[in-house]
């Protein structure tokens, strides 16, 4: 007994983790005599291939919990009776799959009829508005745009992220189970998964259930392929320089240097009797490094700033040509690799898998193009996850599932060429173009280059001036219950707890630089790094240097009589966190569906307050004064959720809504850079600062809507809603209260 409590106290110490989405769903049925149509009990249905099946009940009911999403086929035997599969049935996330048999007497063992189902048009159990997509409308889609392209068919979403009139940040996203999203910006796109990984991806527009939450607009669920009975793989390779090369046409179609390499392999393990499956992708992008251009325009009607709608005519003393549709500087490289194994032990299942993804690109832009590609910006980022799910049969109607995860976002851009140097971006000698040319700082040139307006052609190449990195880091558990307590009540209940470790920096080097080297050659200049780098960086969870720091850093910094003192940079790393509890009742009856729940969210800003954003103490630094702050914000928020579904005809349905929502603010208007607030209070300049005393966003959205099956082939849906938001963040001025002396700004 004590090796089995350590076994699984070791599973659940593996990994840290964070929010965990369903990735299963149920098969539920009756059975009955084809002839008489009286329920038939103790029938074995079970999933072919896999040890999942279930018997049924003195009414003929079966259920099935805890299915991988994926297509089965289903057979039901019964002794006396004609063994019946039917095939082609698909399993969605967190939904009911509805599965009858008629069953037929037979005198004649063996048997058999095979029945193939027909893909539904209309999901009769779904209470809300779900965009799915499966494995095979990805590859017949004419893009590869991964698990995002089902947000981009709905109707209900402008703009690629815009849902409902919401705005970009107030979308979730669950990979496998594992909310990816961004908190700095509310990005759903950060966690790379292949696009011949997945098995299913679906986006719910509104009206989620109690399960998911930290969002205002909409869920996307996504879930990767796992291995299967046979070992089996895939290789895909797209280019578009297989016959030509880049500088050449083929067909009258150019090459922009685009390469995709793709594997899949998948299967059973080796010595394990086909108890433990894995599946492995592994891709490789490059783009070649090109980017297409607008068509040009005619020197001749080059429009200015000065004089707009006026043609200002120049002579150019070489030839410039803007038809060639291509411009160098911009390139891609990105590898990716997802995979997972399941060790099927009866009654407990575990399933491990990953995600990791590495790129560099340079971008392009209309400034640089002309006379400067060489110096385009470059990106490198990646991420990864890791998580193990153990999944426990307590009986044929009642699993538990145990999650512990992890997730990690990186990003770092600069110059090609001097990256984190960043005492070298103002020194002409490391900053030689391929033409030698020296960059010199951006805000000494004398020539204009825009849309607009095109003077002087012959500049100096142009060093970016920003170098700057991000990283997030979440992870904690999640513990959900299903329980099937009679044929049309299923209760679900869980609990999740997210911990984010959040560190961001950026820097103006081309200014930082051309201060240390004034402090170089002038032996007067008594400024600290701190009062250098101070109004050019934006930093928490670095120093100023760069420098990963845990906790906050005691900085010297030159006070307003010129004595050098120890202040606080008040730059450790912000620690968000959030938490919550659900519990749901989903009632499946013939005419009705019904989902009731209820949500319990707690959230925290993860960073100090201001006593009173209207009363800020400069200390005599020029930064605020610790005892402007308080405590982080802590909230908590209960958002009940309700939703109803019933067929008006076998193909006719109608559905309701109606919840209550609540997410945080992005990072990027809760967080400043310390460093940066006390300099733009008391320079008077205007600026949008971020605000630590936000509160939640909240949204009350009412639903209804009708689906209508046409034909064996098409169906229509129309759905009507209505939004209530509070707290939604605006900007406004800030008028500090009389005797606190610093500009007004924005928040």
């Amino acid at each position: 007994m004590l090796r089995k409590l350590t076994l699984w106290a070791l599973m659940f110490a593996l990994l840290p983790a964070l929010a965990f989405g369903g990735t299963t769903g149920k098969i539920s049925g009756r059975v009955v005599d084809k002839a008489t149509k009286e329920p038939l009990p103790g029938v074995n249905v079970v999933i072919v291939g896999t040890e999942m099946g279930a018997a049924t009940d003195e009414n003929g009911f079966y259920v099935i919990l805890n299915v991988p999403v994926g297509t089965y086929a289903i057979r039901a035997q019964y002794i006396g009776y004609q063994t019946t599969t039917i095939e082609n049935i698909r399993v969605h996330a967190n939904r009911t799959t509805n599965v009858n048999f008629e069953l037929e007497q037979t005198v004649i063992e063996g048997k058999e009829v095979t029945i193939v189902a027909e893909r539904p048009l209309i999901q009769k159990n779904v209470t809300n508005t779900v965009k799915t997509v499966q494995a095979e409308d990805l590859e017949n889609l004419p893009i590869r745009a991964g698990v995002t392209t089902v947000m981009n068919l709905s109707s209900a979403v402008v703009g690629g992220t815009h849902v409902r009139g919401g705005r970009s940040d107030e979308n979730v996203a669950y990979i496998d189970g594992i909310m990816t999203t961004r908190l700095r910006d509310g990005a759903t796109n950060v966690l790379s998964v292949i696009h011949n990984a997945v098995e299913e991806a679906e986006f719910q527009e509104g009206g989620f259930e109690a399960e998911y939450g930290f969002a205002n607009a909409g869920v996307l669920i996504a879930t990767t392929k796992t291995g299967g009975p046979k070992l089996s793989g895939s290789v895909e390779l797209i280019s578009d320089e297989v016959f030509k090369g880049k500088d050449d046409k083929f067909l009258g179609i150019q090459t922009w240097g685009y390469n995709t390499y793709t594997a899949t392999l998948g299967g059973p393990v080796p010595g394990t009797k086909g108890k433990a499956r894995y599946f492995l992708a592994a891709e490789r992008v490059y783009n070649g490094g090109y980017a297409s251009f607008f068509e040009g325009f005619k020197l001749d009607t080059v429009l200015t700033w000065g004089n707009p709608g006026t043609p200002e005519y120049r002579e150019f003393p070489f030839k410039i040509d803007l038809k060639g549709g291509r411009w160098p500087g911009y390139s891609f490289r990105g590898n990716t690799f997802n995979g997972n194994i399941v060790y099927n032990l009866r009654p407990v299942r575990i399933k491990i898998g990953g995600t990791y993804h590495g790129d560099r690109r340079q971008g392009a832009g209309t400034w640089n193009n002309f006379w400067n590609y060489w110096k385009n910006g470059v990106t490198k980022s990646w991420n990864a996850s890791a998580y193990i799910r153990v999944t426990h049969q307590l009986n044929p109607r009642m699993f538990y599932t145990a999650n512990l995860n992890y997730f990690i976002y990186r990003d770092e851009w600069g110059d090609p060429d001097l990256w984190d140097r960043i005492e070298l971006y103002g020194d002409p000698d490391y900053n030689i173009g391929p033409d030698g040319r020296t960059a010199l700082r951006g805000w000494g040139r004398t020539y204009s280059l825009s849309l607009f307006g095109l003077l002087n052609p012959v500049p100096p190449g142009q060093v970016m001036s920003w170098y700057g990195k991000q990283e997030q880091v979440n992870y904690g558990p999640k513990f959900d219950l299903v329980w099937q307590f009679n044929d049309f009540n299923e209760l679900k209940t869980g609990l999740e707890y997210n911990y984010y470790t959040v560190r961001r920096y950026y820097v103006n080097a081309m200014a930082v630089s051309l201060g240390l080297h004034d402090r170089e050659v002038d032996s007067t200049n008594t400024k600290t790094d701190y009062d250098i780098f101070r109004n050019n960086v934006f930093h928490y969870g670095y120093n100023i240097w760069g420098e990963k720091v845990n906790t906050n850093t005691m900085y010297d910094v030159t006070d307003q009589t010129g004595k050098i003192v120890k202040e606080n940079g008040h730059d450790a790393p912000k620690h968000p966190v959030r938490a919550a509890y659900y519990i749901q009742d989903k009632i499946e009856l013939k005419d009705l569906i019904l989902n009731a729940g209820l949500r319990f969210d707690y959230l925290t800003s993860g960073t100090p307050a201001y006593k009173n954003s209207k009363r800020l103490h400069i200390s005599s630094t020029g930064l605020v004064a610790d005892d402007s702050f308080t405590k982080e914000r802590r909230y908590f928020i209960v958002s009940p959720r309700l939703g109803w579904s019933f067929p008006v005809t076998d193909q006719t349905v109608f559905h309701a809504q109606f919840g209550k929502f609540v997410q945080m603010p992005r990072l990027d208007d809760l967080y400043d850079s310390h460093s940066l607030v006390g300099r733009f209070l008391q320079g008077g300049n205007a600026r949008t600062m971020p605000n630590p005393n936000l509160k939640p966003e909240r949204t009350v959205q009412y639903e209804v809507g009708l689906k209508q099956q046409i034909g064996s082939n098409a169906s229509i849906g129309i759905t009507a809603f209505y939004k209530d938001i509070k707290d939604y963040i605006q900007i406004r001025v800030q008028i500090p209260e009389p005797g606190y002396g610093y500009a007004s700004f924005f928040e």
